[in-house]
């Protein structure tokens, strides 16, 4: 069987067309990254700024009142004494907070890759979340 110029230009144009997908794969994978990324960096950002923010709040209300503690407030207190905006709940809230970040951040990369059908990252998360937790909650007792 003969090949024709024709049958030569029809499969270079095949072959550059297959190409150009496995480029564009490769891109659209790199973008997801990118995503991913600033995802996680959006979050860990914003949780940094408002504990930074809510911690500074509540050292310039317990500066202004003169209000002193040598200790965190208990959990179980917190909700109680920032309906009546004490100072030491604001700044036991905003520590919470920077201590919830890093939770928030491995939640958030979870869902990611539970979206991306990757499951062997889906349990390692979820181990990181169970120590992070068990963690929080030693360290409250």
């Amino acid at each position: 069987m003969c090949v024709t110029k024709e049958d030569e230009l029809k499969e270079d144009k095949d072959k550059k067309e297959c190409e150009k997908e496995v480029e564009n794969e490769k891109i659209c994978k790199k973008d997801k990254v990118k995503d991913i990324h600033s995802s996680v960096r959006n979050v860990l950002a914003t949780g940094l700024i408002t504990s930074i923010t809510i911690i500074t709040i509540g050292f310039l209300m317990m500066f202004f009142s003169g209000e002193e503690s040598e200790k965190i407030m208990p959990f179980s207190k917190m909700a109680w004494s920032i309906l009546e905006f004490k100072p030491l709940a604001v700044l036991s809230i905003g520590i919470l907070i920077l201590l919830l970040t890093p939770l928030a951040r491995v939640l958030m990369t979870s869902v990611i890759f539970y979206k991306e059908k990757d499951y062997k990252y889906v349990v390692i998360s979820v181990i990181v979340i169970v120590v992070l937790l068990a963690s929080l909650l030693l360290g409250a007792k």
